[in-house]
Formats: structure tokens, sequence, C-alpha cells
């Protein structure tokens, strides 16, 4: 767990297979899901992995700011409507 947290991804072999994943942090700061990428091992080489790793964390980090725009909009809406 300490080496995930510290790269920031996953990685896992099993049976000729890799997968690779990160976590999507929500609003609250706390994972509110995740994004992974599994491949047999002839695809899935050591540079592979870290340029997959790398589109992973890209991406999730883009959804964990819509994330947040949502959870912000959201509560902006929630104001709105008590006030009315």
């Amino acid at each position: 767990m300490t080496e995930t947290r510290r790269a920031g991804f996953a990685v896992n072999f099993v049976s000729g297979s890799w997968g690779i994943g990160v976590a999507v942090i929500g609003a609250d700061g706390k994972p509110a899901g995740a994004l992974s990428v599994a491949a047999i091992e002839s695809r899935m080489g050591e540079p592979r992995r870290r340029e997959v790793a790398c589109f992973l964390q890209a991406a999730a980090a883009e959804l964990s700011v819509r994330l947040r725009e949502l959870h912000s909009v959201s509560r902006k809406t929630d104001v709105t409507r008590r006030r009315a």
C-alpha cells in the first residue's frame, strides 16, 4: 500500500497479464472510484506500464476535478432551492 501511494498507481501481475489502476478522488478527498487497464504480458512491458500509468493518472486527475466541480454546482443549487 505504501508503494502504491508513493507511485500513485497500483500494478498487479496475475497469470500472464498485467493490471494497472489509479484512484479517482471525490470532492470529499476520498476515493470515489478507479480507472484500470489490463493486458496480456507481451503487450505490457515495463515502458508500456509506465506510459499507461501516466495516461490513467491524467484521466483520473481530470475526473477528480470534474467531480469537485459537480459537487460545487450541486451545493450551489441546493442553497438556491432552500432560499426559494
